[in-house]
This record gives structure tokens, C-alpha cells and sequence, in this order.
């Protein structure tokens, strides 16, 4: 049986919130760098040469924050996250012809109209697979970071 004394200090010392509270964004940080790091990891990048995924980043604001890519390190960011759809031809400004390699041989065009990209919401997508693991392991080190703050 509870002592009523031990009751009365439990609830005591869930009623002081910077307790509460400093458990609550320490687990939500805690969430925010498991799935930064899982991001990294799972990503479908052909090669990666660790400049993007290197500018990853994440923030927390109480309880709310966000995973992103720090477009001032990363300025092409927004065309490879969300895509492009191209329409115009691109053509030569200064010459009379385009001039690019394809496998080990050079090419000439006078003009060429490229393919648009779909994108690669590479940030989203590890989201959606990590989702639900994400949210039981953020619950598990909730309930823990608030014992160990009743204690």
C-alpha cells in the first residue's frame, strides 16, 4: 500500500514543471537527433559525397522542431530535395554549338532540352519508414526521462 506522505511528495515534485519540462524536450531533442541520424543513413542517393547530408541539421523549440538542410552550405538544396521541371531549351550563349561527355565521348548539340528532375525528398522518406519506431523509442525515453526527474 502507498503511504500517503510518498503520494503527496510524488505529486509535489510532478506539479514543479522545469522538471517536467526539462524531461520532456530532452526526449524531444533526444527523437530529433535519433531520426537525423537515421536520415543520414537511409537515404537513396547514388553516391553521396557527404556535402547535403553533411549539411543536415536539426532544432528544437520546446516541442516542436525540424530536420533540414542548411541551404546557405547546401545551395542547390531546393531543386535536388523538391525537383524541376525544365521546358526551355537550353542553348549556346557564347558558341555556336554545346559541348558536354557522355561515357568516354564528346558530344555537340545546338541545342538540348533536358529532363526534369522528380526530386528526392530524401528528409521525408526517412521520416516515413522511422515513423513508428521513432515515436515508441521518443514514448520509452519520455517515460523514463520523467521517472528519473520524479526521483
Amino acid at each position: 500500500m502507498v503511504d500517503v506522505t510518498e503520494l503527496q511528495d510524488l505529486v509535489n515534485k510532478l506539479q514543479d514543471k522545469s522538471l517536467l519540462n526539462r524531461a520532456v524536450s530532452g526526449s524531444f531533442r533526444n527523437m530529433l537527433e535519433s531520426q537525423s541520424t537515421f536520415t543520414k543513413k537511409n537515404t537513396r542517393f547514388k553516391k553521396s559525397t557527404g556535402l547535403t547530408l553533411g549539411a543536415l541539421e536539426n532544432e528544437a523549440r520546446g516541442l516542436s522542431g525540424s530536420i533540414f538542410v542548411d541551404s546557405a552550405k547546401v545551395p542547390y538544396i531546393e531543386p535536388l530535395y523538391f525537383g524541376w521541371k525544365r521546358t526551355a531549351p537550353i542553348v549556346p550563349v557564347n558558341a555556336k554549338a554545346l559541348s558536354f561527355v557522355i561515357g568516354n565521348r564528346r558530344v555537340f548539340a545546338k541545342s538540348i532540352k533536358p529532363a526534369s528532375y522528380k526530386g528526392n525528398p530524401f528528409i521525408l522518406d526517412a521520416y516515413n519508414k522511422n515513423r513508428i519506431k521513432l515515436f515508441k523509442n521518443y514514448s520509452d525515453d519520455l517515460t523514463e526521462q520523467i521517472q528519473d526527474a520524479i526521483r
